[in-house]
Parts: C-alpha cells; structure tokens; sequence
C-alpha cells in the first residue's frame, strides 16, 4: 500500500457548521486494519464505510485486500484530498470513493461494514445514527472506544489499541426507551 506522507495540522473545517466535537487526525496501525478486517469478515460482497477516513487508510486497505466498495468520509479538506491522492495512487479508483464532509450529514443505510476510530466524544451521536440506518447484518468496528451497553462480537487488543466488533441487531443491557423507544434493532437481554 502507498501512503502519502501524513503531516499533522489543525483541522480546516471552516465550511461546516457543526455543533459536535471535531475529532483530530490520529494513525490507525495498518496491523491493526488488517486485525479488525478479518475479524469483521468483510468480503468482496460488502460496502464499506469509514466514519473520518482521514488519509483513506482504511478504505485503500480495505478495497484493495477484498475488493469491496468503501466510501471514507472527511470533514477537512485537506486530509479529503490526501484521501482521495492515496484512492488514485492505489488505482482504487472504481472501488473507494472519498466524500469531503460531515459523516453525519450522509446516509449511512447501504453500508454492511462501518468503521470508526478514536471518537469517544461522539459515540452518542453515532450511535443514534447507526441504530436509525443500519440494517440487520451490518457489523461495526469501533477502533480504541466501546460502545456503552452494547454488546460487542469480539473485543481485541493490539499494541495500545482496543477494537471492538458489532453486528446488528445489537444486543443491549439497556431498554428500548433508554435509547430509542421507536427503534426494532434494539434487544433486551
């Protein structure tokens, strides 16, 4: 794989009105892609999302060991743009698309694998985004920060990094109304 040279910088997001957290680019291992991919059995079959794709690490790796379409998501322009240099360099090109913006401004419901790093601030908000869109089937990587009250599929360690895998329906100790009275993904133990 070839990845562009990775410099870090404050985030340019002057576009985007957000109310939530911007999270600030941090490396994902390649070891621990290759872990959390083989554990969420992603095949050429599925439809990758990365939540803050930040260099296209996870997208390129992804596509390009199992064929699968990804989209990788950026809120800054600039790690957008070394995301989409890294596609076109790994000649991904028909396999990986890259959107500059905010993740939670997109549809989420064709996504059979989503991925997410070091967002521990927003896990609320993803969370009720992947409990409206996500379809039964769908598995969740969620790289350094759990899921609160959901149970997870594997739970692995790797250098300081946690990856937890989920698969919908997501079993929970909590009720339906705790989270989302209207929400059939949800399962009391």
């Amino acid at each position: 794989q070839k990845i562009t040279k990775r410099i870090r910088r404050n985030i340019n997001t002057k576009r985007y009105c957000t109310t939530r957290p911007i999270i600030p680019y941090d490396i994902t291992p390649m070891q621990v892609i290759y872990k959390a991919s083989e554990l969420a059995e992603i095949s050429p079959k599925d439809t990758f999302y990365d939540f803050g794709c930040g260099d296209g690490r996870w997208v390129t790796t992804v596509s390009g060991i199992t064929g699968c379409k990804s989209k990788g998501f950026e809120i800054d322009e600039y790690w957008a743009n070394i995301a989409k240099e890294n596609v076109k360099n790994n000649k991904l090109c028909d396999f990986v698309q890259i959107v500059e913006g905010d993740a939670f401004d997109h549809d989420f419901s064709n996504a059979t694998v989503v991925a997410l790093y070091g967002i521990e601030d927003l896990i609320p908000d993803v969370k009720r985004k992947l409990l409206k869109e996500m379809k039964d089937g769908t598995r969740v990587i969620s790289v350094k920060f759990p899921f609160q009250n959901w149970e997870y599929k594997h739970k692995v360690k790797m250098f300081e990094f946690y990856m937890y895998i989920y698969e919908f329906p997501i079993r929970t100790t909590q009720t339906k109304e705790e989270l989302f009275s209207y929400d059939s993904k949800i399962y009391k133990r």
